[in-house]
């Protein structure tokens, strides 16, 4: 930002007697102190961290000096802050409306103050008497109800200040909840004094209507300039006024400053009287709030309102702001088009003046007749309206809800609220012009040379000294890098310039120094792709209120088709990345020949930013040699077996997830340590799962589906593309969007997540123990991709949603399900299924002509490419070697028979009915909360309640009881009993639900696979008929399998029978219980 300081302000500022005063205001003593701002923008002192930016709160002991150099005008804060505060650093990112730096509970002292305002449209010349007379009257006010000494009034450049020493405006308790508690009540109590005195202002002088107002913004962090600075734009200082005779005389005021003004600037604000506390506490009480204010106004009054630090340009506002404005309304709605405009600009950082010019002008021309009193009761006091609330609120004035009015027609940059928008298009356009400016060069290049060549060709041509040979070999390739400056190379323009040092002599005559002449700049290379404002914009809209995994799938799926669930498990790999919780997930995608996975993953990969992916052959050391950074997608498409060292390096760097791999080795007989980044994601694309168990145990099956309709689909899509011309990956606007989408989540950093619901899941599998920690991964990434549309708690940690585990379940529980809890692929368990149907066993042959492969596909099945992975190593398969006689001859005439062995294959132990449903569920939850947080919720929100409509002076007469009490021991524990009440009332309130009982995780251990006896589970001395008896039984949960040859999806609490042996198995997995008698 532009500097607004002048050699008469600095001059000021660096008066010593200026900086004294302006200090000790600054710093009240006992180490307290409030925030300093600059310009009514700066609130923060930043530092480049090791890892982040971090941000303080300025202040006037280590920031006064830069302040005076940059800046015109200083402001304090109204808050005096705690010791502890003090110089207090946070990272940037995490500094929001809703967790700023310096908060009520940091308050120890508050300095009430009015502001008293010269009217729109008129200088503080002309207002004068009217301000003056204002002030009088408040003075006079506070005087009868017995607050005198403590009061204090300054002009303040364009109007009157009165405050209220902090001396007398402090709690008791020290407490952190109690401080911002009374600050509240305060604060909102003396903004109603305030409106109530006005309007008795107005009542008896009518005749200052419109010439002065009273502005009532005492809130969190209220700022007001402070004693002698400098106004905005009037050449006056903040200088003193006499209580008891108020008048403004604008020749002392003027800067520079006579010393008498300064002396009596030192003793300004140099007492107060303690005993007017009660009086002023009394006087609060008289303006608590009525019953229908409820104290989320109050606390909404109070709170901080975000402005820009930069004008934001009409320019940039977006359609509902540009139709307010240049669109007349001679309907309903004339008033809510003022009040919304007049909050957005005071966000869009306006000044008053300037705003109200505005408002003013479209209000006169809608017919509006009290547009006073909307913009002075909307600017800078109330929030801008967000969209859902423009769009879906049209209740009329107060409600600031535009529906129906046709004043919003989003685009697609719209997000939740209008100042994204036009914040964004403003940023946008000055890095896009930061960034011409970088690139201008000092002085003329060998560009403007050619320019002045090509205009003075004809005269240059004639003279003996210049090359025309050379200039018409190259005049084409000059002309073609003057109209596209980009082509030309930096060895292009080395040899541009050569040619000018060689026609120097010719080329004087027409006004070209080729020995001063500058290089052209050149963007520096940089491997983060980058977005327009629009499209980052999109990006966020998506993240902050779509669904950004369905997004990413959407646009996926235009050209693949039958992916989708692919796509949101391939989502969810890179967003498990961001999260320290996870362990990271690799997606293996498997299918025959031609069957789409590449062009799965290559799609994926189409939508994620540049900087994200590394595809191509890679050796197993390549990682270590090429600086890729963290948090990368590699690509190992079409994958074979056999490369011991790849696969260890893929096992290995995904065991540590977050943590870089390290590589010792020798070079030139010296020792080198060689190091992969942390977070790589390894997308192997193969025809089977051939690599070792160990690398799958990590990897997230994904089968691509090759059944023939599909292929019809896809077949013709195909032919459609070509016919239309389109590139099999094209870049459109979907593909941009979702690039930008991952990048501002990775930009973003690490994050926390945490599952608050985790004492409800039932894990039921024990095939594998990394199987829950994947499935966990898949939660907290969904959550993660999702994390602007979470909660967070106290300590930051975003908190997933039952949404998000059901989510989660569904990936999980999909028809990959089988491949991820047993590590088995689709052709696998399509050879399972025949010799669970043919348990005499089948020949390679016989296995082949039935799944319509050849038979060295089925080798490859069952023995994996060249003995690694295959069927053989996730489950038990017998081989019976048979001889058989077959005859040879003619079968009439010749019996001649030789002996051929075969080889049959049939299963050992492996249970058909696993359901993938019954892996995991969530338990209910309890509809009631705990009897003990019931009861305390109830009584702290009575006394809540209580405390909002109790008298202050009572509230300060029970503080000073409560700090005789609660000396000693129990202070500590009432605070535990305070901070516990306020724990379950949050819980409560925001509608999470709390069970009276602790589940006892893996109270009954479910075995799902693991068989000691025969297949089901039997003991040996069950007879067949008691295998066949039926048994009913009842769904614990959830469950998809196969009954009767027929897939059946049942649901938790239905009630079936089947056979008996069935109904033990299913209730040895915990997914029945057996209901009849005697089963």
């Amino acid at each position: 930002m532009a500097s607004s300081a002048t050699e008469l302000t600095i001059e000021h500022y660096l008066r010593p007697e200026v900086r004294e005063i302006i200090t000790k205001f600054a710093m009240p003593g006992d180490g307290n102190w409030r925030a300093m701002n600059a310009d009514f923008v700066e609130w923060y002192r930043y530092r480049a961290d090791t890892t982040d930016s971090v941000a303080r709160l300025l202040n006037a002991t280590e920031d006064y000096e830069e302040m005076a150099a940059h800046f015109r005008t200083f402001y304090t804060s109204l808050n005096v802050f705690d010791p502890a505060s003090w110089m207090i650093e946070r990272p940037k990112k995490e500094i929001t409306a809703d967790n700023p730096l310096g908060t009520p509970a940091d308050t120890v002292a508050y300095t009430l103050g009015c502001d008293i305002d010269k009217g729109h449209g008129l200088t503080i010349e002309e207002a004068k008497e009217a301000v003056e007379a204002a002030a009088k009257f408040l003075v006079d006010f506070l005087a009868e109800n017995g607050i005198r000494e403590s009061v204090w009034v300054l002009f303040s450049g364009g109007g009157i200040y009165i405050k209220i020493h902090h001396g007398i405006c402090s709690p008791i308790s020290s407490e952190p909840t109690t401080k911002a508690e009374f600050f509240l009540l305060v604060a909102n109590r003396y903004n109603r004094l305030i409106r109530h005195v006005s309007d008795l202002f107005f009542e008896a002088h009518p005749e200052y209507i419109g010439k002065v107002k009273y502005d009532a913004l005492n809130n969190a962090k209220r700022v007001f300039k402070c004693i002698l600075s400098i106004h905005k734009k009037l050449p006056y200082a903040v200088t003193p006024l006499n209580r008891d005779a108020i008048e403004i005389d604008f020749g002392r005021a003027r800067v520079p400053l006579a010393d008498d003004v300064i002396a009596e600037a030192r003793e300004w604000y140099s007492s107060f009287d303690t005993a007017e506390r009660e009086p002023l506490l009394r006087l609060l009480d008289r303006f608590q709030p009525t019953e229908d204010e409820t104290r989320e106004k109050a606390e909404r009054e109070f709170r901080d309102i975000w402005r820009s630090p930069f004008k934001v340009d009409q320019k940039y506002f977006p359609p509902c702001m540009a139709n307010i404005i240049n669109v007349a309304n001679n309907g309903e709605g004339k008033t809510r088009f003022a009040a919304v405009l007049s909050t957005f600009l005071y966000q869009m950082g306006w000044s008053e003046d300037e705003a109200w010019a505005l408002v003013s002008h479209i209000s006169d021309r809608n017919g509006l007749d009290n547009t006073d009193h909307i913009f002075g009761s909307c600017f800078g006091r109330i929030n801008c309206p967000s969209c859902s609330t423009i769009q879906g609120d049209g209740a009329g004035y107060p409600h600031l809800g535009l529906r129906g009015l046709g004043a919003c027609k989003p685009a697609d940059e719209c997000g939740r609220w209008p100042g994204d928008y036009a914040v964004s298009y403003a940023i946008g356009d000055a890095e896009a012009e930061a960034a011409k400016d970088e690139l201008k060069a000092e002085g003329p290049t060998v560009l403007d040379a050619f320019n002045t060549i090509l205009a003075n060709e004809a005269e240059i041509t004639k003279d003996p000294k210049f090359d025309n040979w050379e200039w018409r070999l190259q005049k084409r390739r000059i002309q073609r890098a003057l109209k596209n400056p980009r082509t030309l190379s930096l060895k292009g323009e080395e040899e541009a310039h050569k040619f000018l040092i060689a026609q120097k002599a010719a080329l004087e005559k027409i006004g070209i120094d080729s020995s001063d002449l500058y290089p052209i700049p050149r963007p520096e290379q940089s491997t983060k792709e980058e977005f327009d404002w629009r499209t980052k914009a999109a990006a966020w809209k998506i993240l902050r209120t779509g669904d950004p995994i369905q997004y990413v799938a959407d646009s996926c799926k235009q050209v693949v088709l039958g992916s989708e669930t692919a796509f949101k498990k391939l989502v969810c790999c890179i967003s498990a990345q961001n999260v320290n919780q996870t362990a990271g997930m690799h997606p293996k995608l498997s299918g025959e020949s031609s069957g789409g996975k590449t062009i799965t993953v290559y799609s994926f990969a189409h939508h994620l930013p540049g900087e994200m992916v590394i595809k191509g052959s890679m050796s197993s050391k390549a990682g270590f040699y090429h600086n890729d950074g963290d948090r990368v997608f590699r690509i190992l498409d079409d994958y074979q077996a056999g490369n011991e060292d790849l696969d260890t390096l893929i096992k290995q760097s995904s065991s540590e997830f977050h943590k870089p791999y390290t590589h010792r080795t020798v070079a030139n007989h010296a020792a080198v340590t060689l190091t992969i980044g942390k977070e790589q994601t390894w997308a192997i694309t193969s025809v089977d799962s051939s690599q070792d168990i160990q690398v799958l145990n990590r990897q997230l099956p994904i089968n691509v589906d090759d059944s023939i309709d599909l292929t019809k689909l896809v077949n013709s899509k195909t032919i459609e593309r070509y016919a239309k011309g389109e590139p099999q990956q094209p870049i459109n606007k979907a593909v941009l969007v979702s690039r930008a989408l991952f990048q501002i989540l990775r930009d973003q950093g690490y994050i926390n997540v945490r599952v608050p619901f985790g004492d409800r899941i039932e894990w039921l599998d024990t095939t594998n123990r990394r199987n829950p920690s994947i499935f966990m991964d898949l939660l907290i990434s969904i959550t993660a991709m999702n994390r602007f549309q979470r909660e967070q708690d106290d300590e930051g940690f975003f908190l997933a949603t039952e949404d998000d585990f059901n989510a989660a379940k569904k990936l999980f529980s999909d028809k990959d399900a089988e491949e991820l809890v047993k590590r088995l692929t689709a052709r696998e368990r399509d050879l399972i299924d025949l010799l669970i149907t043919f348990s005499g066993g089948l020949t390679r042959d016989e296995i082949a002509e039935r799944m319509k492969v050849a038979p060295d596909r089925i080798s490859q099945i069952i023995n994996g490419q060249k003995g690694y992975g295959g069927l053989r190593q996730k489950i038990q398969i017998r081989e019976e070697k048979k001889s058989v006689s077959v005859r040879t001859g003619n079968k009439e005439t010749d019996d001649t028979r030789h002996t051929v062995f075969k080889t049959i294959y049939s299963l050992g132990e492996y249970d058909r009915f696993t359901g993938f449903d019954a892996v995991v569920r969530l338990k209910p939850a309890s509809s009631d909360a705990p009897e003990q947080a019931k009861h305390e919720l109830s009584k702290e929100l009575s006394n809540q309640n209580a405390k909002h409509h109790e008298p202050l002076s009572k509230i300060s007469k029970k503080e000073k009881e409560r700090e005789e009490r609660e000396k000693g021991d129990t202070e500590g524990l009432a605070k535990d009993f305070s901070r516990e009440n306020e724990k379950n009332a949050k819980l409560l309130s925001s509608g999470s639900k709390h069970s009276d009982e602790q589940y006892l995780a893996d109270a009954q251990p479910i075995l799902s696979m693991l068989r000691t006896g025969n297949r089901y589970g039997f003991s040996d001395g069950a007879t067949n008929d008691e295998k066949a008896a039926p048994a009913r039984v009842v769904f614990r949960t959830d469950y998809r399998t196969d009954l009767d040859s027929t897939m059946h999806d049942f649901q938790e609490g239905d009630e079936i029978e089947v056979a008996r042996w069935r109904a033990e198995a299913w209730q040895k997995r915990g997914i029945v219980d057996i209901v009849e008698a005697g089963a």
